[in-house]
């Protein structure tokens, strides 16, 4: 059975403007994870004719799955009024993400103030050696062992790490797979 979706007319006690209830058709209710988000707009009007005629307008792309995507606005603009357009097609939009703050969130990473550590993004491709210079119980250039912990943020199976540790008063961050050439220092 295929679910209809119908808007509704309310008008909320000492209010003198209508709103409209309905199901979405697109949008997920967080409650069951499922198309189907209970949406309640105001329409701006306190004229019950108005509000009809705005409830009918936003009928129609609830009826009609080619308005069930973000590429069709154009087209529900240029035929539906504005206020049902904005009510249709909020909380579709997409979004930018900070995936940054994301991550950081999940990995906070240490900071220069509760520890020697400082930041370094090791950009390459899966698989090119980005961790090999930065094992905790290694060797390091000129023979001594870091016994150090680093950070590390997964990617496949070894992606992306992070090391930056400091060594007689320089900031040491090791690049890449050859841990004696690709080597960077900041002083």
């Amino acid at each position: 059975m295929e679910r209809r979706f119908v808007a509704s007319l309310s008008r909320s006690q000492g209010r003198s403007a209508w709103a409209v209830i309905f199901r979405h058709p697109v949008r997920v209710d967080p409650n069951t994870g499922k198309p189907g988000l209970r949406v309640r707009q105001g329409l701006g009007t306190p004229d019950e004719a108005e509000a009809n005629d705005l409830k009918d307008q936003l009928n129609q792309p609830l009826a009609e799955e080619r308005f069930w995507s973000l590429p069709a606005r154009a087209e529900a603009e240029k035929r539906f009024h504005r206020r049902i357009v904005d009510i249709f097609y909020h909380g579709m939009e997409i979004e930018p993400s900070d995936f940054g703050a994301i991550r950081e969130s999940i990995f906070p990473p240490p900071t220069s103030k509760d520890s020697d550590y400082r930041r370094v993004l090791l950009l390459r491709t899966t698989g090119a050696g980005k961790t090999t210079p930065l094992r905790p119980h290694e060797p390091r250039p000129g023979g001594e062992e870091c016994g150090r912990k680093f950070p590390c943020s997964v990617v496949a199976a070894f992606g992306s790490c992070v090391h930056a540790g400091r060594r007689q008063g320089t900031l040491e961050a090791h690049l890449g797979a050859e841990p004696s050439t690709q080597h960077a220092g900041v002083g």
